[in-house]
């Protein structure tokens, strides 16, 4: 059964005009028909207009158009079809060309050469590449047309050939200033960008220079705070585990000092 909730849902997405084609505005397939989700499933926006305006749809029934546009919801552009009937439908109106009747894109026939060449690139014979290319090319375009995937020594080589190429001290500066405007123009990326940092382990090297960039530098009482959580995870000595839990001796004193003082 269709709820008055799933028909306001969907006649929200089109505007209905007398004899034309009632244009679907919600979301598409990649070729034009529109989707509307109905009883948790997603469907076909063409027939849910077919089972809401004119009736049940049968197993193994399509919902054709006679207007040819698949966006279209228009109850009187739409008609039940089978599988055949709609391939009948659309080689009367000449929308098969290239798939069905031979023919080319451009509509002219194909010749018996290009025939042949199809036949066997469906095949999956090398042959079709064409004689002008030598063993070696028809091999790598062979390859690529099955899927093959990149060695690791190409991968390797790649990954050197981009370590060598370094960046001008004039555009490391530019890309800075990119991406300090881009971080500040889009603070969800900003966080993104942070979250991502947080779990990375930095060389000595790094460490040291922001150590030393430190040293000259005046925090904020924030920054410190944020400074000081993130030593949280180091290995501490005996003496600081010690002062620690002394501390917490003296938190849960005061706590249950607080309560009785309350409940009294």
């Amino acid at each position: 059964m269709i709820d008055l909730k799933d028909i306001e849902r969907f006649e929200r997405n089109f505007e209905k005009k007398e004899k034309e084609c009632w244009v679907w505005k919600g979301g598409k397939s990649h070729n034009g028909y529109g989707s509307f989700w109905f009883k948790r499933k997603q469907i076909r926006s063409n027939r849910f207009s077919y089972m809401l305006y004119k009736g049940e749809i049968h197993t193994g029934m399509l919902v054709c158009h006679h207007c040819d546009n698949p966006s279209c919801v228009n109850p009187e552009h739409l008609f039940l079809g089978t599988y055949k009937d709609n391939i009948q439908d659309a080689l009367k109106k000449g929308r098969l060309v290239g798939a069905v009747g031979g023919k080319s894109r451009l509509g002219q026939p194909h010749t018996l050469k290009s025939r042949k060449k199809m036949s066997l690139s469906a095949k999956g014979n090398k042959r079709w590449l064409g004689r002008k290319h030598s063993e070696e090319t028809k091999e790598k375009l062979s390859n690529l047309l099955k899927g093959h995937v990149v060695s690791d020594e190409t991968r390797k080589k790649i990954s050197e050939k981009r370590k060598k190429q370094t960046c001008s001290e004039e555009t490391r500066e530019k890309m800075s200033i990119a991406r300090k405007q881009y971080m500040a123009d889009n603070p969800e990326a900003k966080q993104k960008f942070c979250g991502t940092q947080k779990g990375k382990v930095l060389k000595e090297e790094t460490k040291n220079k922001i150590s030393n960039a430190r040293k000259g530098m005046k925090f904020s009482e924030e920054t410190k705070r944020k400074l000081s959580l993130s030593h949280i995870g180091k290995k501490k000595t005996e003496e600081e585990k010690q002062r620690i839990r002394e501390k917490m001796i003296m938190i849960k004193k005061q706590y249950w000092e607080n309560r009785r003082a309350t409940n009294a």
